[in-house]
């Protein structure tokens, strides 16, 4: 991961980096032994230490080590696999703890509960196929969108005079961009 491109914003693939990947990592003196498990990496720049707890070790603390330029925290822990829960344990330099969900976790508990959940992204398969050989992508051209909120419909309905300026706008709107228009009034 190109720490300069994500400190910048412009980092569009940290997930490959961050999060819980299910991997087989070769162990021993001999490299010949495979252990499969998962490695997690979290970027928690102010923490003192992080650690990782799940079913995996009973929900007991995993210390995790700091990596790249010292804001980001990384373990290798063997023997944990796909559909486990997990959560980081964040120390701040003030003694405080927090429990932290995985912001690039790839599954989660349902609310009020926040535990993620390990996925092995490499069993995974996606079913939209049909829908991304039709898709318009609107890379030849502006895009529009326009929100319209109740308030300003009440609004608006309250001073039907400007209806019509609304309504003209939006006519201009969806008729210059007609793929959108097609897509969102479907």
């Amino acid at each position: 991961m190109d720490l300069y491109e994500f400190y910048s914003g412009r980092c569009f693939d940290a997930y490959n980096e961050l999060g819980a990947h299910v991997v087989k990592e070769n162990v021993g003196k001999s490299r010949r032994k495979t252990v499969t498990g998962v490695d997690f990496v979290t970027y928690a720049p102010n923490a003192e230490s992080v650690t990782v707890t799940g079913e995996f070790n009973s929900w007991g603390e995993t210390t995790m080590e700091r990596c790249y330029d010292g804001s980001f925290f990384k373990c290798f822990v063997p023997g944990a696999k796909a559909g486990q829960m997990y959560k980081y344990k964040i120390y701040q330099r003030d003694g405080y703890c927090v429990d932290h969900c995985d912001p690039y976790g790839f599954g989660m508990e349902l609310r009020p509960a926040f535990a993620s959940i390990i996925r092995d992204m490499d069993e995974y398969t996606f079913g939209d196929a049909r829908w991304m050989r039709t898709r318009n992508e609107c890379k030849g051209g502006p895009q529009s969108r326009v929100l319209i909120s109740p308030g300003l419909v009440a609004r608006v309905l309250r001073k039907r005079h400007k209806l019509h300026i609304i309504v003209a706008l939006l006519f201009q709107i969806f008729h210059k961009h007609q793929s959108a228009a097609n897509y969102w009034l479907t």
